[in-house]
């Protein structure tokens, strides 16, 4: 079974077209940089990631750091005022859906690094699994995605990824996702293959599905099939919440992972560089909300 690690990194343009973001300045020339990652869950416990990178006469360092001061708040109560012994700062208990978060981080020789977070509530929907009769090849598992219901006020994009686990135990996620739909985002779409059948077509998507926040209230119906689910013994489908903070850094993120330019590529001449999204103010990385469902199948 093809599979391929998860490209959370996403999916992410008219009503499918890109949307464009503003971005600060480059941190590239930046030195001793705080670097703060957390994606806030409500199905996972509580973590941050502190790293720090400088700039060294080769280039960059990137490493793990420990004895942060840090101090986090949710909902303005505060969850954690000290130093971090160790390079992740883990709690207890799990984010909350709808609140709101803050960090402030600071640690010798570098700026305060902060950024502040909403966990958005979950998008969720049906969704029903069919068995497509083909005839030359293993029957198709096609999944239909209906029926959403947007949490009041939603501001949040959605994220569809599928993963399988195969008969020796083993998981994975879907690389090619093939549908075809008007609401779906463009930017992973890949084009040129052959028809998979009459409901999904020849078009599909590199590891994700996205519809972007405003198209969500206009969304009916998605038919899609992840290539070779049929092998599988179960399935499930990942409803992802995505808040416009992650949504922005998935999106960038991929972008910058599709323009890797290998030594006998000549599109080097003309590479341009893309910018990750950050919402860490005098630091980097990503602090942001996001949420899920999951859906779970046995392949008859």
């Amino acid at each position: 079974m093809k599979k391929f690690l998860s490209c959370c990194i996403s999916a992410f343009f008219c009503l499918s077209c890109t949307v464009d973001y503003e971005f600060g300045e480059s941190n590239i020339l930046e030195h001793d940089r705080l670097v703060i990652n957390a994606l806030l869950n409500p199905t996972q416990p509580l973590e941050v990631y502190f790293y720090a990178i400088g700039r060294v006469d080769t280039g960059y360092v990137y490493s793990a750091l420990q004895g942060v001061r840090v101090l986090l708040k949710e909902n303005d109560k505060i969850l954690f005022d000290g130093v971090c012994s160790d390079t992740v700062l883990r709690l207890p208990q799990s984010p909350l859906a709808g609140a709101n978060y803050s960090i402030e981080a600071s640690y010798a020789g570098m700026e305060t690094a902060s950024a502040s977070a909403y966990v958005p509530e979950a998008i969720d929907g049906s969704v029903r699994m069919e068995i497509y009769d083909n005839e030359w090849v293993k029957d198709d598992l096609i999944f239909y995605l209906s029926d959403l219901r947007l949490p009041a006020g939603n501001e949040a994009s959605l994220f569809i990824t599928a993963y399988g686990l195969d008969k020796d135990g083993e998981e994975g996620q879907y690389g090619e996702i093939y549908a075809s739909h008007a609401l779906l985002d463009l930017l992973n779409r890949v084009e040129g293959m052959p028809v998979k059948n009459p409901i999904v077509g020849s078009m599909y998507y590199d590891g994700f599905l996205r519809v972007k926040n405003k198209n969500l209230p206009n969304l009916d119906e998605i038919a899609f099939m992840p290539l070779y689910a049929a092998y599988d013994t179960k399935v499930w489908i990942k409803l992802l919440t995505a808040s416009k903070e992650y949504d922005q850094y998935c999106r960038t993120l991929y972008q910058q992972k599709a323009m890797i330019i290998y030594d006998d590529d000549i599109s080097a001449i003309v590479y341009q560089p893309i910018q990750v999204y950050s919402n860490i103010k005098n630091g980097m990385g990503i602090f942001a909300g996001i949420n899920e469902i999951n859906y779970y199948f046995d392949v008859p």
